[in-house]
């Protein structure tokens, strides 16, 4: 088994780095990927600890990236990046202090939305560090407020995943917020991670909630610069997986998998998800071995980790 889509306390996962790894090695995972949000410091981080006194399988170097199109914010999965070689491009779009100020700026905008439609709210509410967009504002401010479920649908109410999908993302919802403002373009995030040596993925889809997801996936596909799409996920339906591996097998695009693991944020363990997953090893016909981490390669490449550790 292999799981190449996992993330960390380094981004939105409640799972240190360790307990990731410890995870990963109960999961029988051969081959993982950490994939944090918007940033790759784990991997400098890894190379200050015994990786194998936790995880004795092996790890594919990874990222997922925010991206705008049509106004909707997807993400993108780069695997086999150079970290070093990234980092500029992260930094220059995703400093924290930038997504701060952006993070605060959707807050204030949604709390002039909720007092319009009668929603009652903290109008104080400030952008959480943590940059857990969904969880800060509906979760734990507009749910804090019984009043307001009466607001909103059962299936809303009940999963803020949902109320992010089919509210902020919908453009036909007042809560509406468009991402392309805020995120590089599918174009500018593609060349940055093949700047960086890496390979393009599109991440889980069938959750960004188009009209025509597979309408979309072929527009994407259409710009040349995306390697593959993941086909296996914690979400996905059998017929949603196989309709994915069909179209990329027919288009000859890399296909991966992955649970989406953020430990006990979320329900889906590492490998087997939501109890659904069985991803192939045969997928890892597709990375070389500059695609794995090695900690030992990488410290004797990696200059600013050898100067601090003079």
């Amino acid at each position: 088994m292999i799981d190449l889509h996992t993330h960390s306390t380094f981004s939105d996962g409640a799972s240190s780095p360790e307990q990731l790894l410890i995870d990963a090695q109960n999961s029988g995972a051969e081959v993982i990927s950490i994939t944090d949000h918007i940033n790759v410091d784990i991997y400098d981080y890894l190379k200050t600890i015994d990786v194998e006194k936790y995880y004795k399988g092996k790890i594919i170097k990874g990222v997922e990236i925010y991206c705008g199109y049509k106004g909707k914010q997807i993400e993108l999965l780069g695997y086999g990046i150079d970290t070093n070689k990234l980092k500029p491009f992260l930094n220059k779009h995703f400093e924290i202090g930038v997504q701060m100020k952006n993070l605060q700026n959707q807050f204030d905008y949604l709390n002039s939305v909720c007092k319009n439609l009668g929603i009652k709210t903290n109008e104080n509410i400030k952008a959480d560090k943590s940059l857990a967009f969904v969880k800060p504002y509906f979760k734990d401010n507009i749910q804090s407020y019984p009043e307001n479920e009466k607001f909103f649908t059962k299936e809303i109410w009940e999963n803020y995943k949902k109320f992010y999908r089919l509210c902020i993302c919908n453009p036909e919802s007042p809560f509406y917020i468009n991402f392309c403002d805020y995120y590089p373009s599918v174009e500018e995030v593609c060349d940055a991670i093949h700047n960086a040596g890496g390979k393009v993925v599109i991440a889980h889809c069938w959750l960004y909630g188009f009209a025509d997801t597979m309408q979309e996936v072929k527009a994407l596909i259409e710009t040349g610069k995306i390697d593959g799409v993941e086909c296996y996920y914690s979400d996905f339906t059998q017929e949603q997986t196989d309709i994915l591996i069909k179209y990329c097998k027919d288009n000859d695009l890399m296909i991966t998998g992955g649970s989406d693991y953020h430990g006990i944020n979320r329900t889906c363990k590492i490998a087997s998800g939501n109890n659904n997953l069985n991803i192939p090893n045969k997928l890892l016909t597709q990375f070389n071995d500059n695609d794995y981490f090695d900690v030992n390669l990488d410290k004797n490449n990696d200059k600013s980790f050898l100067m601090n550790k003079l």
